[in-house]
């Protein structure tokens, strides 16, 4: 019998030492003891019902860590459906607590050790075939409360791409782990590496001849010279007489090969080893990831498991809320109550305790997470704090650092060519004042330079809402466009009639935003086509149109319209007819920037001759405004471009805490590298659900994807249900926008989520 040691990492990174031993646990030992229907079972379990699972007796209470109950609670009655076979084999803690000694699964699935006592934690796996391939299956039932996602189907220890968990044997997201030769093995080698790019560690053992990910011995006894460690993270000790022989990892080694995404995480002095024990019985083999809690966010401690659903949504409380807040407050357009104590990273909370993965993020705008704690430390700061109290009027009273906060801050990260910005408090408001800025620039540029006086025409008439006073100018937008709800701002807007209804309007020239064919690749000369017909028509307007363009506005992903793409050739197009005409670029960004296009402005992507003339922001950055590089933007006279706040320093502040995370985590690089792989994925979901999953589009960037969907709202609604928050666009655009912070193991649960929406 040899023992393998193994490094488990927890979420705190503290360790714990468990020996296994398949001998004690096995379909001929302890599982007859638990799974056969005895009157009563030794270890204090009361009566067995008739399929062979007890009701809980009085045990006490749950020491293994899952959701079970105490008090004769029957165990979930799909366990009817499991089948042991000879093969079928348990590890069971060698010298272990009492009640918390078998290999089990926590709540969202991942492996860890739990009580062989308590049948809500008790797991076989069983070596099986699943479509021709060789798998793992777990034997044991799931049920609402414990993986409501398993339940009445096959499941199986999987890979996802980050960790090991119990998952759906037909999961195409899921790599089946399977018994080869006594080798722990997945097509994609994650078990031969010994460790993934998130640290996860499989049992890593090897001879001269196998692999090397947990070679067991099958049926014979290796001696010294047959058994090799690999790569230094082994020594073997022979055991003396009447004892066992021991392989153990060197963490020092072990350390030196893994990596949690691409930092390593600090253990405590007081981290152990784990000790699993086999036998060389054929019919069994011991196999254990180092993966003993769920998988921990890189960069987010406390979050939860994974999405948890304990009512419908809105549950009972948060439909009393509602109620009281209707009596007062419009609640027409609510989508979810939310309590935000509670929230926290990339999951959201209701007043009824029902977590949600959150891909939606307030309408595109928290950037790394609900409750950071570096923003709580950036909240708690003596300078916010005389920012919040001491708000000032910036236009007039500015506050002496004022400069200091704008580079250390929002200017640190101003598109190139742009080295000045005036602030705003919300996107509208930052398209609004962009467009002012743009007729002032046009105006200014006819008087012949900011040094001309206005005359008293231009004076009189402008009180009176006339020309010359009054500009006979216009601002060309496309079709689809959202650019806000202000006066200006929504004669801008395109997307839907209920944003413009009853309002007034200017009489503003759109031209046709590009629509194009996916997938991309199969529709080359029909998009090149639609792209180059919308130039025409921009360059058309731009020199017909009876209230002349002085600025053309464009997002580089249309958002509300419906997730509009448009090549990068397409904006270059663009530049360089608005340069030709000497009409202004206003780039919309505010829902595509700071970092969601896997750049931290989408416009990057486009390879720009000249930088646009203003970029817009707001959303992830909390604050809002438009960033600017010709000083012939500024306007000619004080008070022309002025309101009391001019923005928020509190806002400011804050952003510039978001800019210190995105950068110290690279987490615009992350988003890049995320939204490949979410992006994969789906296009693998496409495939298999043609008529659900349409047009895909967002490839390249970041994680800012769409597809649509012909029964698009009863997606969203259904969605909830499986413990996802998501949003639409346009009329049938399902429109992902999860926080910087989201990682794989996210885009795991959500495309899991997004296939059993579907497959319901």
């Amino acid at each position: 019998m040899k023992f393998i040691n193994i490094a488990l990492f927890a979420t705190s990174v503290a360790a714990v030492a468990i020996n296994f031993d398949t001998t004690l646990r096995d379909t001929e030992g302890l599982i007859r003891r638990h799974h056969i229907g005895a009157a009563v079972s030794e270890n204090g379990n009361g009566d067995q019902n008739a399929n062979g699972r007890n009701h809980r007796g009085n045990r006490g209470s749950n020491q293994g860590g899952n959701d079970a109950v105490t008090g004769g609670t029957p165990a979930d009655n799909g366990s009817a459906n499991n089948t042991t076979t000879d093969n079928t084999f348990v590890l069971k803690e060698v010298g272990g607590v009492p009640g918390n000694e078998c290999l089990t699964f926590r709540n969202n699935g991942e492996i860890v050790d739990a009580a062989c006592v308590n049948e809500a934690a008790d797991r076989q796996i069983t070596p099986t075939t699943i479509n021709g391939g060789s798998a793992l299956r777990v034997q044991r039932s799931f049920s609402a409360g414990f993986r409501a996602d398993l339940v009445n189907v096959q499941a199986c220890v999987g890979f996802n791409g980050t960790h090991f968990r119990a998952s759906d044997c037909s999961d195409p997201s899921t790599e089946l782990v399977s018994l080869a030769g006594g080798a722990l093995t997945t097509a994609s080698g994650a078990c031969a590496s010994g460790h993934d790019d998130l640290a996860q560690m499989t049992h890593v053992m090897s001879d001269s001849s196998g692999p090397t990910s947990g070679q067991l011995s099958r049926g014979r006894t290796k001696t010294d010279s047959q058994f090799r460690p690999r790569g230094a993270l082994w020594t073997h000790e022979k055991g003396g007489k009447g004892e066992k022989d021991r392989s153990r990892m060197q963490l020092p080694n072990a350390m030196a090969a893994l990596r949690l995404g691409g930092a390593i995480r600090p253990l405590s002095a007081a981290t152990k080893r784990i000790t699993v024990s086999s036998t060389s019985r054929p019919t069994m083999a011991s196999v254990l990831t180092a993966s003993t809690t769920r998988m921990a966010s890189t960069f987010y401690s406390g979050e939860p498991e994974g999405p948890v659903l304990k009512t419908e949504i809105p549950g009972p409380k948060s439909r009393e809320a509602i109620a009281k807040l209707d009596k007062v407050f419009d609640t027409r357009s609510l989508n979810m109550l939310t309590d935000y104590t509670k929230s926290t990273g990339n999951y959201i909370v209701d007043p009824d305790g029902n977590t949600l993965l959150d891909v939606y993020a307030q309408i595109a705008s928290i950037p790394v997470g609900y409750n950071n704690p570096h923003l709580k430390k950036v909240a708690e700061s003596p300078e916010m704090v005389n920012a919040i109290i001491n708000r000032p009027a910036l236009g007039n009273f500015p506050s002496h650092d004022w400069a200091d906060v704008l580079e250390t801050g929002i200017l640190k990260v101003a598109p190139p060519g742009l080295n000045q910005v005036f602030t705003a408090m919300a996107g509208s408001d930052a398209n609004e004042t962009a467009y002012k800025a743009a007729f002032m620039w046009r105006r200014q540029k006819e008087r012949g330079g900011p040094t001309i006086e206005f005359t008293e025409e231009e004076l009189e008439s402008s009180m009176n809402n006339q020309s010359p006073g009054a500009s006979e100018l216009s601002i060309l937008s496309f079709k689809t466009a959202f650019h806000g709800r202000l006066f200006g701002s929504l004669s801008t807007t395109r997307s839907k009639p209920i944003h413009k209804l009853d309002i007034p309007a200017f009489d503003w020239p759109q031209a046709t935003f590009p629509q194009l064919k996916y997938p991309l690749e199969e529709h080359v000369e029909e998009n090149a086509k639609a792209e180059a017909d919308s130039l025409a028509e921009v360059e058309h307007l731009i020199k017909n149109y009876h209230v002349p363009p002085c600025a053309v506005v464009v997002e580089p992903i249309q958002s509300e319209g419906g997730d509009n793409h448009a090549s990068p050739a397409f904006f270059r197009g663009l530049r360089e007819i608005t340069k030709k005409h000497d009409v202004l670029l206003i780039v919309d960004e505010v829902q595509t920037g700071v970092g969601a296009t896997g750049k931290f402005w989408a416009h990057e992507h486009w390879d720009l001759p000249t930088p646009p003339d203003m970029v817009t922001f707001s959303k992830k950055a909390q604050t809002a405004g438009y960033y600017f590089g010709d000083p012939s933007l500024r306007p000619n006279k004080p008070y022309r471009q002025f309101n009391t706040w001019m923005g928020d320093p509190a806002r400011a502040l804050l952003f510039r805490g978001i800019i210190d995370e995105i950068q110290r985590l690279d987490l615009v690089e992350n988003t890049a590298k995320v939204g490949n792989y979410l992006f994969g994925k789906l296009e693998d979901l496409a495939r298999k659900y043609p008529d659900q999953i349409q047009n895909l589009r967002g490839k390249g960037q970041g994680t800012f994807i769409a597809f649509d969907n012909p029964n698009r709202d009863e997606f969203l609604k259904k969605a909830k249900t499986f413990g996802i928050n998501i949003g639409g666009s346009g009329t049938s655009a399902v429109r992902l926008r999860p926080m910087l912070i989201f990682e794989r193991h996210h885009a795991d649960l959500l495309l899991a989520a997004v296939e059993k929406i579907i497959s319901s």
